[in-house]
């Protein structure tokens, strides 16, 4: 890994760690009713807090991707680097991105982590194609193929 890879991929990790809530926010939403949000204190702080971690992100988010703008003038990458499943786009908050684990299985998980598995499984763009990379769409162009990950062995 050259040293502008190395430089990006700590720059990253450091967002990643910072703003865990916002990106997880970020692909699974948790609709709160206005009429919620006025009855019950703790719905609107939470709403509130959750439109401020949004923003914070946003906005450090912006600045990564100018980074990597620069990065590609620079001759560092080339513009494929936004196909990798590691630059996808976060939803904008007026996008539909609501998750309602369960939905598309016969019984309700049973707890937390289950529904996260079952929500992975249904859409593996929630956690940016992690565990199922060659099904990103970027992996199906011929010439991205094996670009930025090998495909697992069979």
């Amino acid at each position: 890994m050259t040293g502008w890879y190395r430089y990006m991929s700590h720059r990253y990790l450091g967002l990643e760690s910072t703003h865990p809530q916002a990106l997880w926010e970020s692909t699974h939403a948790f609709p709160i009713p206005p009429a919620q949000r006025r009855s019950e204190r703790f719905m609107q702080t939470f709403w509130r807090q959750q439109k401020q971690r949004r923003s914070r992100f946003g906005a450090r988010w912006k600045n990564f991707l100018k980074m990597i703008l620069s990065g590609m003038i620079a001759g560092h990458c080339d513009l494929d680097i936004l196909l990798d499943p590691f630059f996808l786009h976060y939803p904008r908050p007026h996008e539909d991105r609501v998750w309602y684990p369960g939905l598309g299985h016969s019984n309700d998980p049973a707890d937390l982590l289950e529904a996260l598995d079952m929500a992975d499984q249904e859409d593996p763009w929630r956690n940016q194609f992690r565990n199922a990379y060659w099904d990103h769409p970027g992996s199906q162009i011929p010439r991205l193929q094996d670009k930025f990950k090998p495909a697992p062995s069979s």
